[in-house]
């Protein structure tokens, strides 16, 4: 089982929220919305067997250019923005820089999916139309929350590859064959 493999099932996923978002079918796309979680969870856990493949290590690797306190964590800030926000405020090139890696899927990228799912599923059931513009303020507020904090992520791998893969295997193979 490959990050890719799940990643475009994922796009299925997607699909089939926006199908059931179409029919206002808050019960199918509830459904969707914790299959597409799940997926990046299980995402998550296989890029993190990988040490090419960890935030830890990305964020870890640029603390290590600072000379004290400030300069670790401006170096950690700046590491953060080019994975993510890019341009900081403009967002002239959001998610220009993204990458598949463990604590980053996890951490970021689910919240964001996450904190949209639950906006598209709260305007269905409450008959309005999802606000788009609200939305991007709030995920730019998440965003830029996310770049300034600072949260241990595992820069060592962690778990078998091979066992993590034919664990995904075997659940989500009915949906590929």
């Amino acid at each position: 089982m490959t990050p890719w493999l799940l990643g475009n099932y994922f796009i299925t996923l997607r699909d089939d929220f926006a199908a059931a978002y179409e029919k206002k079918d808050i019960v199918e796309m509830t459904k969707k919305k914790a299959e597409m979680l799940s997926l990046i969870d299980d995402l998550d856990e296989l890029l993190a067997t990988q040490p090419s493949m960890l935030l830890g290590k990305w964020i870890a690797d640029a603390r290590k250019l600072g000379k004290n306190a400030r300069e670790k964590d401006y170096y950690e800030k700046d590491a953060k923005m080019l994975i993510t926000v890019w341009g900081g405020k403009q967002r002239s090139l959001n998610d220009y820089g993204n990458r598949s890696w463990a604590g980053l899927t996890g951490d970021f990228y689910k919240k964001r999916w996450e904190m949209f799912l639950n906006d598209v599923l709260l305007s269905v059931k409450e008959g309005t139309k999802f606000d788009e513009k609200a939305f991007k303020q709030k995920t730019y507020k998440f965003e830029d929350q996310w770049v300034d904090e600072h949260k241990i992520f595992n820069s060592a791998p962690v778990g078998d590859s091979f066992q993590k893969s034919r664990l995904l295997m075997l659940k989500y193979s009915p949906y590929f064959y």
